[in-house]
């Protein structure tokens, strides 16, 4: 079993796990989620298949792929959290997000002043 296997095992391990750190870490995010039916296989396989190629900018990439190599596999936990909590840690960002669509929309528009890199790996 595996990421890159046929039914990518890994990736829905990972994926509950990542749902009973959201539970305990941010709470109030997780009650959202599951209120508007965002699971984390919605989001979270492109963040880790990719290693955050495809959300973040490449200066943070590069920042991520480093704490990556250093410290394990926790850095993709510690950088999806922080992920999830700028895009919708507040009530504000919860309310504006009454939907799926909404939810996801947000998830992948994270103002980019807060993805520079030195801002970011501050929060993770």
């Amino acid at each position: 079993p595996g990421y890159y296997g046929p039914h990518m095992e890994a990736v829905q391990l990972d994926a509950e796990v990542f749902t009973a750190l959201l539970r305990r870490l941010l709470p109030r995010v997780h009650k959202h989620l599951q209120q508007v039916g965002v699971g984390p296989l919605l989001y979270l396989p492109e963040w880790f298949l990719c290693l955050f190629a495809r959300s973040l900018p490449f200066p943070t990439v590069l920042r991520v792929w480093d704490a990556f190599l250093s410290e394990g596999v926790k850095v993709l936990f510690r950088v999806g959290l922080t992920l999830v909590r700028l895009a919708l840690g507040t009530t504000e960002q919860r309310l504006a997000c009454p939907g799926l669509l909404e939810t996801l929309g947000a998830l992948r528009a994270i103002p980019p002043t807060q993805l520079q890199e030195e801002v970011f790996m501050s929060q993770v």
